[in-house]
């Protein structure tokens, strides 16, 4: 029996860096037939460069001259490949090396056409901060119309390139919630199938975060009026959006901002928004704590917690080992 062709799409921009060890884990994938179509969103120059070296046998790198934003990337990428299926992955984030194949198992033992897997929310280190099981498909379709609960977004679906066809690709215009949108979409199609255990590693970092929470809430005002037939006509609750933004605010440092989107927050009855508005005028809130670094006591105000490594099976810590070796000095690139 052959194996399934997947065609995994990487949009990226101006970090070179990053994508190289992404797509040593994507390049890692057993029991698939694989092809890589790397999508340069207007890098400048020297990172264009770099991204072109990424090129070989399995891997093809094409670009737009402008940066158009992550969504028209991924529909660029997904017209370069006539694949059976398509999956995407950010060039920040990783995957265990039986996260595809599982995946597609899940889908044709069910008769669906799209699927997604559990991921962990992870710093350098490394550090896990969230696990995320995959919720039933019930859940999916039940809770979808009300939040993005697939875990990790878009580096997670796999989807038959057929149904991705068929749902019209991604929104061009949604420059941070066009994956959500997009799962809705297929959802109205039909339902997806989840595989168990861990496929996703998403990175937590400071240039991962937005910093614009207007254009987070342009695109969610979008979301709530587009798919508000689904909830029978309830509008969308905008507090648990105002405290991830807050979160990443306080993380960068920005304390005016966060108490901001705290504030908001509490305005939607959100509980942690007053826990979190203690945080920013609190002075062990340093910028970036190192680095960045998220610690126990602020992710608290978002309701995440420190994971032990020991819950963790075997190949997800050695897909995070791998990270963390690359930034030994003298290590060369993955």
């Amino acid at each position: 029996m052959s194996s399934p062709s997947v065609a995994v799409v990487i949009p990226t921009h101006d970090r070179a860096a990053l994508l190289r060890r992404t797509l040593a884990s994507v390049l890692s994938q057993r029991e698939v037939d694989l092809e890589v179509i790397v999508v340069d969103d207007g890098s400048n120059d020297s990172e264009a460069r770099e991204v072109r070296r990424c090129e070989g046998e399995r891997v093809r790198v094409v670009r737009n001259d402008d940066a158009r934003g992550v969504a028209a990337a991924r529909n660029l990428g997904a017209g370069e490949t006539d694949a059976t299926w398509v999956a995407f992955c950010d060039d920040d984030d990783l995957w265990t090396p039986t996260k595809l194949a599982r995946q597609i198992a899940a889908a044709e033992t069910t008769a669906r056409r799209w699927a997604y897997t559990g991921a962990v929310k992870f710093e350098l280190g490394p550090v896990v901060w969230q696990l995320m099981a995959a919720p039933d498909p019930s859940r999916v379709a039940s809770r979808l119309p009300y939040q993005n609960i697939i875990p990790a977004g878009s580096s997670n679906i796999v989807v038959r390139r057929d149904a991705l066809l068929e749902a019209g690709g991604f929104d061009a215009g949604l420059w941070h919630l066009a994956d959500w949108d997009m799962w809705l979409r297929l959802l109205e199609i039909g339902l997806p199938a989840h595989a168990p255990g861990i496929g996703v590693g998403y990175r937590l970092h400071l240039s991962a975060m937005s910093l614009t929470p207007e254009g987070v809430l342009d695109d969610l005002q979008v979301i709530d009026a587009r798919w508000r037939h689904l909830r029978q006509g309830e509008p969308l609750d905008y507090g648990p959006t105002h405290l991830w933004i807050a979160l990443n605010q306080l993380r960068a440092g920005r304390r005016t901002p966060a108490a901001r989107s705290y504030l908001r927050a509490i305005r939607h009855g959100r509980r942690r928004g007053f826990v979190g508005l203690l945080h920013t005028v609190d002075p062990r809130t340093t910028r970036g704590g190192a680095g960045g670094a998220l610690d126990t006591w602020v992710a608290r105000s978002a309701g995440i917690e420190r994971v032990d490594p020991a819950q963790l099976p075997a190949e997800v810590m050695e897909m995070l080992d791998a990270l963390a070796s690359d930034q030994q000095p003298g290590a060369a690139p993955g």
